[in-house]
């Protein structure tokens, strides 16, 4: 099987790079730099702040419309999740699942959830698919323990309140967001915190500021009233993310 590669040439890819590609490389160097040591700083209570942080966290991925760019699994994650809710407030369960070509006959609680995860997430190859898998995760076990709660029918899921669903695409957001700033940090974490309780800690810190961010732009956002009621598009998936975005780069 043949390439294009023959086909292209010699190009010269110095030239397809925009002119000040040096000093925007230097730049988003230096600006990865300063959040490290802002995390350094905050790690070892010389200064700095969770906001201030997550401030830095944007500016150094390139500011809100770079990071938006580069969330599309997050704005997918909501999409899925609410074609999910509307099939079974409009079909049921069962059907729902066989819609989506996910197998329920004789299966138990955690194959089917298996199958939906499979079904908002695609196989964790990058870094990005790894964060959207696992927010993938912690949204649906809201969902295992609401059928729990109803002697482990998957068909209780029927009747599951609108507030659910709203708690259940509220947490996919956090915990991609989170996602997305830990798996940048985790490393400076792991250098400057030598106490396993104090990394939780300060995890648990950063988690708190994100949910606290997302769920208020979720409450003010179109998004909240149509979970369940209509499909979400892209779109609005997007306005949520980058309204979190710029909540947290302090532009509004």
């Amino acid at each position: 099987m043949g390439t294009s590669s023959s086909f292209e040439g010699q190009l010269d890819k110095k030239s397809l790079l925009p002119e000040d590609f040096e000093g925007q490389e230097q730049k988003t160097s230096k600006d990865w730099q300063n959040l490290k040591n802002q995390m350094s700083r905050y790690i070892n209570g010389n200064g700095s702040s969770i906001r201030g942080i997550a401030k830095q966290y944007i500016k150094a991925s390139g500011g809100t419309g770079n990071l938006l760019h580069n969330s599309q699994n997050g704005v997918r994650g909501i999409s899925q999740i609410s074609n999910l809710f509307l099939g079974i407030r409009s079909n049921g369960i069962y059907q729902t699942l066989q819609q989506f070509g996910i197998d329920y006959q004789g299966k138990s609680v955690d194959e089917v959830l298996s199958g939906l995860i499979n079904y908002i997430s695609d196989a964790a190859v990058s870094k990005d698919d790894i964060v959207a898998r696992e927010a993938s995760v912690q949204s649906l076990s809201r969902l295992y323990g609401y059928i729990e709660e109803n002697g482990m029918e998957i068909e209780s899921l029927n009747s599951m309140p609108q507030e659910l669903m709203q708690e259940t695409i509220c947490i996919f957001v956090e915990k991609y967001i989170w996602g997305k700033l830990l798996k940048d940090l985790e490393k400076r974490l792991e250098k400057y915190s030598n106490d396993p309780k104090k990394s939780v800690e300060i995890e648990g810190e950063i988690q708190v500021y994100i949910r606290n961010v997302v769920r208020s732009e979720f409450d003010s956002s179109s998004i909240k009233g149509a979970v369940g009621q209509e499909s979400i598009i892209e779109d609005s998936a997007s306005m949520l993310y980058m309204q979190c975005y710029k909540v947290m780069e302090g532009s509004i």
